[in-house]
């Protein structure tokens, strides 16, 4: 059941989908660990092959080089980021975002909540770009190599 926050002289419902898709339990995690991950994994690579993809086909996921791009971004080596990958680059203030905003206050949380029930339009339309665009990128990679 959704709570309700009042802001003003509104009553929003304090955890829409548009709230839980960027700030829900899953997505908090996720960020915490990919932060995590980046933070100790080496930034060039630890010279172990983890994407069964390009390891079986050549072909790179479009995933391939994003731990070593956010490994590289969180040492300040952005050129080295965007050669691994360039979303390390958009990915890592997202992440960051997602992680803080999860371990924010209750109170603070409602307050970002409310503001995004408030016009999901704007929160849902990044969400669509990031994946459309990570997914767009991630095809162009692989049809380059191919015909590369």
């Amino acid at each position: 059941m959704s709570q309700a926050v009042d802001i003003g002289d509104v009553a929003l419902p304090c955890r829409s989908s548009s709230y839980r898709r960027w700030f829900g339990g899953l997505s908090v995690a996720v960020a915490w660990l990919a932060i995590g991950l980046a933070l100790i994994h080496p930034p060039h690579g630890s010279g172990l092959a983890v994407c069964w993809l390009k390891a079986t086909t050549g072909i790179p996921c479009p995933g391939c080089g994003l731990t070593r791009s956010l490994s590289c971004v969180v040492r300040g080596l952005f050129s080295e980021a965007w050669s691994y990958h360039p979303f390390g680059l958009i990915l890592a203030p997202v992440l960051l975002t997602i992680a803080i905003v999860g371990i924010l206050p209750r109170g603070m949380r409602d307050r970002i909540a409310a503001a995004i029930a408030r016009s999901p339009m704007w929160t849902d339309v990044a969400y669509v770009l990031l994946v459309v665009s990570f997914v767009g990128f991630g095809l162009y990679r692989a049809l380059a190599h191919l015909a590369g």
